[in-house]
């Protein structure tokens, strides 16, 4: 099937399955693409930093084109149904936001450095210091759920007066440009408007069922291509800073956001295992990174001297499928809720 053709039978209809509770299959095959690369560039930083694969110019623009807009996705993303969310007041808001993110935050922040200590073998090495001070820095890449919960915790305070919120989001735009994202508060604040684009998404039409017809989207797909690669050009090729830089930013992440979401919608009915990959999300986030080091450890012990490109395949693949099998496991004796796996969805 062509490139036409397959745009053309593309032309779904959103799904109205807006019902509280109800998944929407875009938003997990989103979710999948979106935790695919989150894998694929942690395992690629891993092999770099251990010395296993060279950072060259080609590996460096690779992790760069990544890591510009996936989590800026993951921001938006869990934007999308916070309205619903505090429909239900701002007490149970918070509540479920405590054992959703909070929760596997504290726990899996827990094993990971207690983990670390007791091997000894990774490329950062942690102590009880860095175990105590989780509640304040996080470490790894459980830094997203920190700011994600902080995010949570600014709309629940804010959610009545939304001009507010928008404010902040200016102003976290504003820090982004004079300070950088040096700090977890500054960090936090960079992400804060992909959280509150989430929201505003949220209540879009197209969110409750209406049509993309296949032009739509096709010029969301190969325009947010087009933005995204001449983003990434000027960003190469000319040395930016301030304003400028944070321009290009924000509008690089969401041509990113909106190829992503595109192409999710195209592929969703052709590849299921995309839309399990994004119901297992938090389960793959939270344990990714103990199977691919693992794997790491596992080729270094043994000395085998594996092609970068194979290397980087095989430890993909593992950090994959190592947390979906152990959310599936959990899952049917439902232990999600206690391990911190996020919601289990029968397949």
């Amino acid at each position: 099937m062509g490139e036409g053709q397959a745009l053309a039978s593309a032309a779904i209809a959103l799904p109205a399955e807006v019902e509280r509770g109800r998944r929407i299959s875009w938003i997990d095959a989103t979710r999948g693409i979106g935790i695919f690369l989150v894998v694929l560039a942690h395992a690629e930083r891993g092999f770099v930093e251990a010395g296993m694969m060279p950072l060259d110019p080609a590996v460096r623009d690779f992790d760069g084109a990544i890591y510009a807009f996936h989590m800026p996705l993951f921001f938006l993303l869990a934007g999308l149904h916070v309205e619903q969310a505090l429909a239900a007041g701002r007490p149970a808001f918070l509540t479920e936001k405590l054992k959703a993110i909070a929760w596997p935050y504290l726990l899996w922040s827990t094993l990971h450095v207690l983990t670390v200590m007791a091997t000894g073998s990774a490329n950062r090495p942690l102590d009880l210091h860095d175990l105590a001070g989780i509640g304040v820095r996080p470490v790894a890449q459980f830094w997203f759920l920190y700011a994600l919960f902080l995010c949570c915790l600014v709309v629940a305070a804010g959610w009545d007066r939304f001009r507010l919120l928008t404010v902040i989001a200016g102003t976290g735009i504003a820090a982004h440009a004079y300070f950088g994202s040096g700090n977890m508060i500054l960090q936090t604040a960079q992400l804060f408007p992909f959280f509150l684009m989430g929201i505003a998404v949220g209540r879009w039409p197209a969110m409750r069922g209406e049509y993309l017809d296949t032009p739509t989207l096709a010029t969301i797909l190969l325009g947010g291509a087009l933005i995204f690669a001449a983003t990434r050009l000027l960003q190469t090729v000319v040395a930016l800073g301030g304003a400028d830089h944070t321009i290009l930013f924000y509008v690089g992440a969401g041509a990113g956001i909106a190829m992503t979401t595109t192409l999710a919608i195209i592929l969703r009915g052709r590849m299921p295992w995309l839309v399990r990959l994004g119901q297992a999300s938090m389960a793959i986030y939270v344990a990714h990174t103990f199977f691919t080091a693992g794997f790491r450890m596992a080729v270094q012990k043994m000395g085998l001297a594996l092609d970068p490109a194979w290397l980087l395949a095989i430890g993909t693949i593992v950090g994959l499928l190592g947390p979906l099998g152990l959310y599936e496991f959990a899952g049917r004796r439902k232990l999600s809720p206690i391990l911190g796996l996020g919601k289990y969805v029968r397949s």
